[in-house]
């Protein structure tokens, strides 16, 4: 019992990484209708400068390690606001076709410029948390992975509050509904959309910067967390932000449970055994109601 509860706490804790960046990628799926396949990158590009930002005297206590994932995430919204301003806005005028091609061009030469400017060495952050952890009863809990669930959980919180309550959130939903009727009725759109890029970025750029401290930086460091949150949005459902979320730590949970009982080399092959699952029984997702035909 102790062994399974365990394997769960590990899935959770990684499934908040993976929660934060479906997140993002189901945010713009939902209100642009855009698959980012560049995503991965910017969490990449979010580890990257929080490295840089943890060599320039940012005080690399505890806490000063973690207070880069602020301006972190605040680089890489307004990467975010500069790929759509510059890339994304221009290719929507050639179709869905256009943005694929697009966003593979984009993550294919942001790992090259990654390994331009940084190698290809791999690279951790020294810290003081490096092996540390919590013991309850028989279950060990790693402080670097708590930390960044608790700050996936509060995101979370945030997100919720506002997609549900703010101007933001009604024009996304608006404009997700009906873009034409929604700038009728006085929303502006392109507001909308680089505000959603710009979150988008920043809770990539924010997962990349909250696990420095015990994963590894590397050029192609996204595309694992990518492919992960690719299959948690189309297990919660294909524009459902929060459920995303869930899509994410159920994927977290069943890697660390697969990898626990059976093997490590099998976790990957779980999920994508889970996401064929849903695909073929509840196809609209596990977190989205069917949508009803007229």
């Amino acid at each position: 019992m102790v062994f399974l509860l365990q394997s769960l706490i590990n899935g959770l804790l990684i499934g908040g990484v993976y929660a934060l960046v479906a997140m993002g990628l189901n945010l713009m799926f939902g209100v642009m209708k855009l698959v980012n396949f560049a995503h991965g990158e910017f969490l990449m590009a979010g580890m990257y400068a929080a490295v840089l930002l943890a060599g320039l005297g940012v005080p690399a206590g505890f806490w000063g390690l973690y207070w880069v994932a602020l301006p972190g995430a605040f680089l890489m919204g307004g990467l975010g606001c500069a790929v759509y301003l510059l890339l994304l806005r221009r290719a929507a005028a050639f179709g869905e076709a256009a943005q694929i091609l697009l966003t593979v061009g984009l993550s294919l030469g942001m790992q090259g410029a990654a390994q331009v400017l940084a190698g290809s060495d791999f690279r951790l952050v020294p810290n003081p948390i490096n092996g540390a952890a919590l013991r309850l009863g028989g279950v060990t809990v790693q402080i670097g992975p708590l930390v960044a669930f608790a700050v996936a959980l509060a995101v979370t919180a945030a997100m919720a509050w506002l997609l549900g309550r703010s101007w933001f959130g009604r024009a996304a939903r608006a404009v997700a509904e009906d873009i034409a009727l929604a700038q009728a009725l006085g929303v502006d759109a392109r507001r909308v959309f680089l505000m959603t890029a710009a979150l988008a970025a920043g809770l990539a750029g924010l997962a990349g910067a909250l696990i420095i401290p015990y994963h590894y930086t590397f050029p192609n460091v996204g595309q694992s967390f990518v492919i992960v949150a690719f299959l948690a949005i189309v297990i919660a459902g294909l524009g459902n932000v929060l459920g995303a979320v869930l899509g994410g730590l159920l994927l977290g949970m069943v890697q660390s449970v697969t990898a626990s009982y059976l093997d490590l080399d099998l976790s990957t092959a779980a999920i994508y055994v889970l996401f064929l699952a849903v695909l073929l029984l509840r196809p609209q997702g596990l977190f989205t109601r069917r949508a009803r035909t007229v």
